[in-house]
């Protein structure tokens, strides 16, 4: 998986290989953001049981303009939701939608919900 090494592991940092929630948890993580140079976070369900849990990003309000302006990236934030008993296994990558063969993480996350 790439995002170990390199020049994603920046991005990567903190990112766990995986997370144990109660059914009903959940976990919030801020991503570090790339969009400045075409970046994007996707999810995608890899394995297991589907409805075990739900990973999605998103993407908050652009930061507040200032004087004078920066160039800072709107917050971007994972988020796993446990629905109930099971393991799922799911992909984590940032990506240029236009080189989707290139990521620059590109990291898998078992989720076990008790």
């Amino acid at each position: 998986m790439s995002g170990e090494g390199g020049p994603g592991a920046v991005y990567a940092a903190g990112l766990p290989a995986s997370l144990e929630l109660p059914a009903g948890g959940e976990v919030r993580l801020p991503l570090l953001s790339a969009a400045g140079a075409g970046y994007v976070w996707q999810a995608g369900f890899v394995s297991g049981d589907p409805a075990a849990a739900e990973m999605r990003i998103e993407v908050g309000p652009p930061p507040r303009q200032t004087d004078p302006p920066t160039n800072q990236p709107s917050p971007v934030t994972l988020v796993v939701r446990a629905a109930h008993a099971g393991t799922a296994c799911w992909r984590l990558a940032l990506i240029r939608p236009w080189q989707p063969g290139s990521p620059l993480v590109d990291r898998r996350l078992e989720i076990t919900v008790r």
